[in-house]
Parts: C-alpha cells; sequence; structure tokens
C-alpha cells in the first residue's frame, strides 16, 4: 500500500471515530438552540433563592451550546418544596428546565417530611453559587440582644413557613439550647419577614449571612439590627464573633443533632435538574455553570452588587448531597424525635 493510500485510510479511521462525539456535539446544540431555558424559584421575589436564581438565569444562557434564550420564573410554595416535587416528578426531562432546590431538601426527605416528594441524590445537580448560612437578627428596639437575654425572654420572630430552616433552626436550638423564639409563620418569604421586622410587628427574622452582608448591609451598618447566631456548624469567617448554632450543644449528641439540621449550609444557592436528563445535557449545563462562574461580567456584576459567591461544581455537589443522605441510624432517629417535639410545641 502506498504512503497516500495510508495517509486516506489513516484520515477514513480519524473520521469515523469522530462521528460520534460530532454527532453528539450536535444533538447537545440543537438541544438549546432556539429553546427557552427556564430557570424555577422555588421562592418570591426579593430572597435569597430569587437573587441566585435570577443571577444564574442571566449569566448562564451564553455558555451553553447554541446559546439558547433563559428566563427566571418563581414557583413558590411549601419554601421551594412545590417547585422541586414539580421539577423531580413533573418537568419535562429535555434540559430546558432547571430549578432552585432548597438546600434542605436532603434534611427534610431524611426526617420524612411528606412535602419532600423526591430523592434528592436523583435530581442532577449543577452547581452551586453560594454557600449559604442563614443567620438570625434581631431588631435593634428589641428586649432581646443577646444569646443570654434569649434564654431569658421571649423573642418574637417571623418566618415564611412552617417546613423552612427559618422555622425549623430556632425551634430545635428552643428545644436543645433553651432558647425562648417564639415563630410566627406565614409571610410567605424573607423580604415580607424584613417589613414586619421594620414595622416592628414581629422583633427578629433569619436571613442568609450572605444577604445581610450585601443588600441588607446598610441595617448593619446603622446598627438597626444585631446577629444573633448563625446556624451552621462552624463559624463563618466574616462574623467571627457571631457564635454557631452547633457551638450551644451540651453534650456530642446533641452536637450532632444540631449539626444535622445546619449541614445543608454547604449547599447554599444551589440549582438542580430533574431525574433522566441525558447524560451529555447535563454535562453541557455543569459546564456552562462552571464557565458562568469565570466569566469576567458575572465576576463584575457580583462584585459591584457586593453579592458573595463560594461556588461548588455539579460533580462535588452530588458527592455531597450523597454524603449527606448517608446517616447513623441513631443520629438520625433522634434528630426525627427532636423534629418532631418542636413542630409539636409550634402546633401548641
Amino acid at each position: 500500500m502506498s504512503g497516500r493510500s495510508i495517509a486516506a485510510v489513516a484520515a477514513f479511521i480519524a473520521a469515523v471515530v469522530s462521528l460520534p462525539n460530532s454527532a453528539l456535539a450536535q444533538d447537545v446544540e440543537s438541544a438549546f438552540k432556539g429553546k427557552t431555558l427556564n430557570v424555577f424559584i422555588g421562592s418570591g421575589p426579593g430572597g435569597g433563592y430569587d437573587l441566585y436564581g435570577r443571577l444564574v438565569a442571566r449569566f448562564i444562557g451564553k455558555h451553553l451550546p447554541g446559546q439558547p434564550n433563559v428566563i427566571a420564573q418563581n414557583k413558590p410554595g411549601a419554601s421551594g418544596f412545590v417547585m422541586s416535587q414539580w421539577l423531580y416528578a413533573a418537568a419535562p426531562k429535555d434540559g430546558l428546565n432547571i430549578g432552585t432546590v432548597p438546600q434542605n431538601a436532603p434534611t427534610e426527605e431524611a426526617l420524612g417530611n411528606p412535602a419532600a416528594i423526591f430523592e434528592s441524590v436523583k435530581f442532577a445537580w449543577i452547581g452551586r453559587v453560594n454557600s449559604n448560612t442563614p443567620a438570625h437578627y434581631v431588631w435593634h428596639t428589641a428586649a432581646v440582644q443577646t444569646l443570654d437575654d434569649l434564654k431569658t425572654k421571649e423573642l418574637l420572630s417571623g418566618a415564611d413557613t412552617p417546613t423552612s430552616t427559618q422555622t425549623t433552626n430556632p425551634r430545635i436550638l428552643n428545644l436543645i439550647a433553651g432558647t425562648k423564639f417564639n415563630i410566627i409563620n406565614g409571610y410567605g418569604s424573607g423580604a415580607k419577614v424584613r417589613l414586619a421586622v421594620e414595622s416592628g410587628e414581629v422583633q427578629a427574622g433569619v436571613a442568609p449571612l450572605s444577604l445581610l452582608q450585601s443588600e441588607l448591609a446598610p441595617w448593619l451598618k446603622d446598627g438597626k439590627i444585631k446577629i444573633l447566631v448563625q446556624y451552621s456548624p462552624e463559624r463563618h469567617p466574616s462574623v467571627p464573633d457571631v457564635p454557631a448554632s452547633v457551638e450551644l450543644a451540651r453534650t456530642d449528641e446533641e452536637r450532632k443533632i444540631l449539626n444535622f439540621f445546619v449541614a445543608d449550609s454547604a449547599i447554599g444557592r444551589a440549582v438542580a435538574a430533574p431525574p433522566g436528563v441525558a447524560p451529555e445535557r447535563i454535562k453541557a449545563l455543569r459546564a456552562a455553570f462552571d464557565a458562568m462562574i469565570k466569566d469576567p461580567e458575572f465576576v463584575a456584576d457580583t462584585k459591584k452588587r457586593n453579592v458573595e459567591v463560594d461556588a461548588m461544581s455539579g460533580e462535588k455537589l452530588q458527592a455531597l448531597v450523597v454524603g449527606m443522605m448517608d446517616l447513623p441510624a441513631d443520629i438520625l432517629a433522634k434528630a426525627k424525635a427532636a423534629a418532631k417535639a418542636a413542630l409539636a410545641v409550634g402546633a401548641r
């Protein structure tokens, strides 16, 4: 065989070998080109999920093959679980629907929350924009200004819904650490809680630490609010003087139970796709998310607005969720008992 013939055969083989990848790339591009990617936000406007969900909607599109149109849609209900259940079971599995699955989805699933009708590990996690540490803040005119005060005086605190971390975390702390949060539910969103705090209807609320240090930074600067406690396994570097809730445990067992309820801060403000989306489309969504985080326009926008970013890739986030669901049976049983007791207190 001549050198020319060998070269021709080699070129033919190379072309054949590359066909699957080429066809796959075309298929992924056609899946997005001329289409609309929907970013569903499981809460109302004005909160942390809305902020980060809209950031994703604004910047992810140009990094996807075919550069689809992207729109953000609020789909509130049951602290994000209405949207999450829809995303899990009913959303088209075409890669054109992703959502801000709440960070406590694995926790509530493990506890048997009837609203958590999904398996968190089966979501295709696309990426985390920011870890999220909920922090309990108090208005400057309230009688309670310290954790010591909170063990002797009742603090009226607003919350969005009965199943959110705004409700469960302080009630678990009441049970284990003897604090006296009186949680008033039904505000629907963190933004409405903050309006109630300003008007004097309630004295306190829970908000992401990142939100308190960005959009609500004037409140802190002007001394209108004080942060009492952060619901996290350890103190966030930006507020080293504010106790982490786990520190209030008196025994190792209590520490493990409190840690179970706040470990989801590592999931934070993340987006996921439903189960069953083709792997190559999930790969494209994850790659676009990673590129978005590094996008100079994204970086400039978040810095300008003082929005905190602490990103995690979809692959690492998936592994994190799997690890969270692998909980020792004895600790899970005690956490369920604590959650049931906290719920009973709230029902009285």
